[in-house]
């Protein structure tokens, strides 16, 4: 609990990224070292901690929780075990750690799988008995987090025969040959983001969302977006929401409703206000992050006129009163 903050602190919980344990040795992967065992170790740091918190309510997991390589090792199974049994061996309710589902959750597992699995927090929540997975949660009566799938729209765990899989097959072919015969940069900068690793949200998850708005908006509470992928360049080069701009449009269409966007995805994180005043948060990967550092996770402590985002990489920390 932070020392320099009056008030009445009501909820406390945590955020991970990008965990992406296998158990496998550490390697480079575009450029970059990645601790396949060592984010479990950072995974226990965060636990200890938040064991350790005040009011402390729940964990959200932003994505990416078992690597693709595990997959391919055929062990995706008691790695997930390995994940969820440190959990409860810190004490924590599996149903209180809430998941948000990333393109390496895709790669390691399909759809089938995740849908009647721990991983699915809709189903959890009894909100949503698709195999689709955006919910929200009421952190306090004033304070909504909306959690979305988007990979609902996405080649990544479908089979091939799947309508899904198909259209979204014709939607990167089709963006790919834009790119292709663009010469503006900006266009083609923007036409980056429709790569295989990144997906979208339908129609449907659209007009959810828009209703969870209208209905925390007449309801006077406020809001945290989350997902896997950020929906800013700003915080994430090209590793964005295909229909980003859509989202966007919906929040940009209130005054001082949503508060935050949190994401992973692009293990170097990001941070960045925008002209809504809107907090955009994309937290490092943990599986990037030297055991050594404690830089892999962020705490949320929820007053009643503020919230107070601990980053463990200090320029991102920040404080939202509302």
């Amino acid at each position: 609990m932070p020392e320099n903050l009056n008030g009445n602190l009501l909820v406390t919980f945590g955020l991970i990224a990008d965990l992406q344990y296998a158990d496998i040795n550490d390697g480079l992967k575009y450029g970059r070292k990645r601790y396949y065992r060592g984010s479990l170790e950072n995974l226990r740091k965060a636990l200890h901690v938040w064991k350790n918190e005040k009011n402390f309510s729940l964990i959200i997991q932003l994505g990416d929780l078992i690597d693709a390589c595990a997959f391919d090792l055929n062990n995706t199974d008691s790695c997930l075990e390995r994940v969820l049994c440190l959990i409860k061996e810190h004490g924590f309710d599996l149903n209180k750690f809430f998941h948000i589902w990333g393109n390496h959750d895709l790669f390691a597992f399909k759809r089938k799988f995740l849908s009647k699995s721990i991983l699915n927090t809709s189903k959890i929540l009894q909100q949503n008995s698709s195999k689709f997975n955006y919910y929200y949660h009421d952190i306090t009566d004033r304070l909504r987090i909306i959690c979305l799938d988007e990979y609902e729209i996405s080649v990544l765990g479908y089979e091939e025969n799947d309508e899904i899989f198909k259209k979204s097959c014709e939607i990167l072919n089709e963006k790919e040959n834009l790119k292709n015969n663009c010469t503006n940069e900006n266009d083609r900068k923007f036409l980056d983001r429709y790569k295989k690793v990144n997906g979208g949200i339908s129609e449907t998850q659209l007009n959810w969302l828009a209703d969870q708005l209208s209905f925390c908006n007449k309801m006077n509470k406020k809001i945290i977006l989350a997902g896997h992928i950020p929906l800013l360049t700003e915080v994430s080069d090209t590793a964005t929401v295909w229909n980003a701009n859509e989202i966007l449009s919906l929040l940009w269409s209130y005054d001082n409703l949503v508060l935050a966007y949190l994401a992973g995805h692009y293990h170097p994180g990001g941070f960045y206000l925008d002209n809504k005043n809107i907090y955009h948060l994309t937290l490092n990967g943990m599986i990037e992050t030297p055991i050594e550092s404690d830089n892999s996770f962020v705490t949320v402590y929820v007053y009643d006129d503020k919230i107070y985002f601990k980053n463990q990489i200090e320029n991102r920390s920040f404080t939202i009163f509302y």
